[in-house]
């Protein structure tokens, strides 16, 4: 971007003389001179021998000349790559989730929001998708945990209600007591997931304790395995549905207080988000 005394500067060498030039930038040939002295002041050398008519460039004046152009070009050529690389990147979408969520939630808006949107899609536990977030390598991510996320922002996209999923082939018939769950087989998550923290309250406010259990990082995982006969585990009717396994497992409702939860989509608004990012963070 030239400044003003850099435009004088370019105005006089294009008319070759003070006066035409004052006149075709709308200015007092005084003004003009008083720029174009300024300017040399500032770099320390004369750029224009005023004595001569037309006026003509010294040897500095022509390297400098040679400069502002190359400067012009250059700078014009960095906008508009910047340009291209913001549009670009405008419609890029870094986004995390576990697998339920990325074979719902996002699935489901990815269908109706495909135009002119590239998707990136990272399918990991709640623990890796927050690192992936903090070395931004996405964008943003859907959580179940209702933590303070401190400077981050946590926005409610939705909510579920858990369910104890009993495999039919276990023949297990439920008398309406959550003690009789005491000493059964169990497919649970690891520690840090939000799920199995209210997993663990729920056992221990009804004095379960698991005869043996197997333990995954995703509730997809948990499914597959308790339909092998691992024991039961904990999901949602739409994580069974995704699975097509609905109607293999007989639901035991739980407690309202600890198994309804809502579903958050968490990012750093101080971040870069793209155009399409930030639209799908208002829509979904």
């Amino acid at each position: 971007m030239l400044d003003k005394n850099e435009r004088y500067f370019l105005e006089t060498v294009k008319k070759g003389n003070l006066t035409k030039a004052a006149a075709a930038l709308s200015i007092s040939q005084p003004a003009l001179s008083m720029g174009l002295n300024s300017l040399e002041k500032k770099l320390g050398f004369r750029l224009l021998d005023r004595r001569t008519s037309p006026v003509s460039l010294t040897r500095e004046g022509e390297i400098y000349l040679r400069f502002l152009n190359s400067r012009d070009a250059l700078e014009t050529n960095f906008e508009k790559e910047i340009q291209d690389s913001l549009e670009d990147s405008g419609r890029k979408i870094r986004v995390g989730a576990p697998l339920v969520y990325a074979e719902t939630l996002l699935a489901d808006y990815i269908g109706k929001n495909t135009d002119q949107v590239d998707y990136s899609i990272k399918v990991a536990s709640q623990h890796e998708l927050a690192e992936m977030l903090e070395s931004a390598q996405i964008d943003c991510y859907i959580s179940t945990s209702n933590r303070d996320f401190g400077k981050l922002k946590k926005k409610v996209i939705g909510s579920e209600k858990i369910c104890l999923c009993v495999p039919k082939s276990f023949g297990f018939s439920f008398n309406g007591n959550y003690e009789s769950l005491d000493h059964m087989n169990f497919v649970l998550l690891e520690k840090d997931q939000p799920l199995q923290v209210r997993i663990d309250a729920f056992f221990e406010k009804y004095g379960i304790h698991p005869s043996s259990y197997t333990v995954c990082n995703q509730v997809s995982t948990c499914i597959s395995c308790a339909l092998q006969g691992a024991g039961m585990c904990f999901a949602s009717r739409d994580a069974l549905i995704v699975k097509n396994v609905s109607e293999q497992f007989d639901l035991i409702e739980l407690p309202d207080d600890l198994f309804k939860r809502s579903i958050y989509l968490i990012y750093d608004e101080a971040a870069y988000l793209s155009a399409a990012c930030r639209k799908m963070i208002e829509e979904i």
